[in-house]
């Protein structure tokens, strides 16, 4: 799969369709600058310094209010290439985003 992703004039549709993707895809590993470019472009803030070891974070206001009360995190492997494991995507970040979208949309 090609982990290309540039935010500039997408839609949201595009987006979805590309979460879903992610979804979907047969990697066990996803580049962590690629979801993180995903997030850029549903205007998701990148929350910096880490807050604990290998835990990163994100923040939209939006998301205020529902269960993750405005955050997203995702856990962070260790390599030269920051990754992340497709069923913590899968488990913890996907969920996120398709609120978050639906919240965008309305």
């Amino acid at each position: 799969m090609d982990f290309k992703f540039k935010p500039q004039g997408k839609s949201l549709d595009e987006i979805e369709k590309e979460i879903d993707r992610l979804k979907a895809v047969n990697v066990p590993e996803i580049p962590f600058m690629y979801v993180k470019n995903i997030l850029a472009a549903l205007g998701a803030e990148w929350i910096q310094p880490r807050p604990r070891g290998s835990q990163e974070r994100f923040y939209h206001p939006l998301l205020l209010g529902t269960k993750c009360n405005g955050y997203m995190s995702i856990h962070l492997l260790h390599s030269k290439e920051p990754k992340i494991r497709r069923n913590d995507y899968r488990a913890y970040l996907y969920k996120d985003l398709k609120l978050l979208i639906t919240l965008l949309r309305k």
